[in-house]
């Protein structure tokens, strides 16, 4: 399987995680919930197309993991910064 390239390299991203979690621990916020399209792609490298999907990205202070819709095929998770992530989808009827 060809594994996607990061929309960016993974050193920036240790970066942005690293400030993050250095502002979250001075205002003593113990997570974070992030749901813009352009905050998903800056801290975990995953830019994806809307289409009525929502997505998210979760941060704490020792990881981060993205919630990502089933209906992808995983392809978010081969493409994100972390590797951690849960899928969601609707349950059938």
């Amino acid at each position: 399987m060809v594994r996607k390239r990061l929309y960016f390299f993974r050193t920036p991203n240790q970066r942005r995680d690293c400030a993050a979690r250095a502002a979250m621990h001075q205002h003593g916020v113990s997570g974070t919930f992030l749901t813009s399209m352009q905050a998903i792609a800056y801290y975990s490298g995953f830019l994806y197309c809307d289409l009525c999907r929502p997505y998210g990205l979760v941060v704490t202070a020792e990881n981060s993991f993205t919630i990502l819709a089933e209906i992808d095929g995983g392809q978010p998770k081969r493409c994100c910064y972390g590797g951690k992530y849960h899928l969601y989808g609707l349950a059938a009827q």
